[in-house]
């Protein structure tokens, strides 16, 4: 994690910090109480463990509580999206950010949260891919689930040209590449935005993706690193399939 990404988090737990635990939290019968808030009773926000906020992640303002909890307990459940520490997908995470109409919150949160965003999507093109490492078409997903558009986050990653940001953009046409259809494919989550897939889609359908593609490709041969060397042959091939060269 860099240190952007650690100061947009200390402001989210600054933009939100007005708010509490409350008393009395509405949630279906079929929850366990205990299971899904008593960490967030028992312990300081910034030390409740992502294990004892996994049910909340999964089920705030679906079955369990309100905005207001969701507002009290957020900072913490975002610091924990970014360090992948929860077992919840990230895009169910974030979505509960439009369920609870987070885009007509006070200014001050909302810039929070735009900051948290910006510097996470950094941190994921700053960290070094792994073999079947999705991590990227992930965060793009959950974002994706806020319902902004992707542009500004596509624009970052246009002007990156470093050798991390290159070999996610292998990964994610490899996500995405649907052998039968012969196409870069957005389902799963993406189905609740197909607008926000549709941007990542044109976006990656262009030349100048399979340009980058295929220098990177040189690069790794370059960099002696077989794992990355496949992964952007599969890349290539995938992308030339899909814009028919």
């Amino acid at each position: 994690m860099n240190d952007s990404l650690r100061a947009a988090i200390d402001g989210l737990y600054a933009a939100f910090s007005s708010y509490g635990m409350p008393a009395h939290v509405e949630m279906s019968s079929l929850r366990d109480p205990e299971r899904e808030l008593g960490a967030l009773r028992r312990l300081p926000l910034r030390d409740v463990p992502a294990g004892e906020l996994d049910a909340y992640a999964s089920h705030a303002i679906t079955t369990v509580g309100d905005e207001d909890l969701l507002r009290f307990a957020l900072p913490r459940l975002l610091e924990l999206t970014a360090r992948r520490d929860l077992v919840t997908n990230e895009e169910i995470v974030l979505g509960k950010l439009e369920a609870a109409g987070w885009r007509a919150w006070p200014e001050r949160e909302r810039a929070a949260i735009l900051a948290f965003l910006d510097a996470w999507w950094a941190d994921v093109l700053d960290t070094n891919v792994e073999s079947s490492d999705g991590r990227a078409v992930t965060t793009l997903g959950a974002v994706a689930q806020t319902n902004l558009s992707l542009a500004p986050y596509l624009h970052a990653w246009e002007a990156r040209t470093d050798d991390p940001a290159t070999d996610h953009l292998a990964s994610v046409v490899n996500a995405l590449f649907d052998t039968e259809r012969a196409a870069l494919v957005t389902d799963g989550f993406w189905d609740a935005r197909p607008g926000q897939g549709a941007q990542l889609r044109i976006w990656l359908m262009r030349s100048e993706t399979l340009a980058r593609l295929e220098a990177g490709r040189r690069l790794a041969y370059e960099r002696e690193d077989e794992d990355l060397v496949e992964a952007y042959g599969w890349a290539v091939a995938a992308l030339r399939i899909v814009l028919g060269v």
